[in-house]
C-alpha cells in the first residue's frame, strides 16, 4: 500500500468515524437535555398521566390540565385549553405509508404547529386518546 492510498484510506475512514461520532453524540446530548427537561417539570409539580415518546416527548397532567411537549432543553406548556387541533401525517411512497408523525396546533403565535415523529400504530392510537384526554 503506498502512501497515497494509507492516507486516502485514513481520510476516507477517518472522516467517516468522525462524522458517525459526532451524530451519536449530539443525540446523547438531546436525548439527556429532554431527561434532564422531564425530571425537572415532574420536580415542579408536574404529574405525568399520558406521555408519548419520540424524538421530542409529549407529556399530559390531567389534574393540571396541561400538555408539555419537550424539544431537548426547550418546554413548550400549553392548557388543554390551547390545543386546537391534532392529526395524523404520513408520506406516501410507492403506495405504503411512512413517515408517521402527530401534529399539533396550539393557540401560540409563536410555536402554532408541533409535529411528532410516531410509528403508523403509536399515531392512531394517539389520535383516539386526544380526544378522551381532551374531552375530560
Amino acid at each position: 500500500m503506498s502512501t497515497g492510498d494509507w492516507f486516502g484510506n485514513f481520510a476516507l475512514y477517518g472522516v467517516g468515524g468522525a462524522l458517525v461520532l459526532w451524530i451519536l453524540w449530539a443525540w446523547l446530548q438531546h436525548d439527556l437535555a429532554q431527561r434532564r427537561a422531564l425530571s425537572e417539570l415532574i420536580a415542579g409539580g408536574f404529574k405525568v398521566d399520558h406521555q408519548v415518546n419520540s424524538t421530542k416527548t409529549v407529556v399530559f397532567d390531567d389534574t393540571l390540565r396541561e400538555m408539555v411537549i419537550i424539544a431537548g432543553p426547550t418546554l413548550y406548556r400549553y392548557s388543554y385549553s390551547q390545543v386546537d387541533t391534532w392529526s395524523h401525517e404520513c408520506l406516501v411512497r410507492n403506495g405504503a405509508q411512512t413517515g408517521h408523525k402527530l401534529v399539533f396546533t396550539v393557540l401560540d403565535p409563536k410555536h402554532p404547529r408541533h409535529e411528532i415523529r410516531v410509528s403508523g400504530r403509536e399515531a392512531k392510537l394517539w389520535i383516539a386518546k386526544m380526544r378522551a384526554i381532551l374531552a375530560q
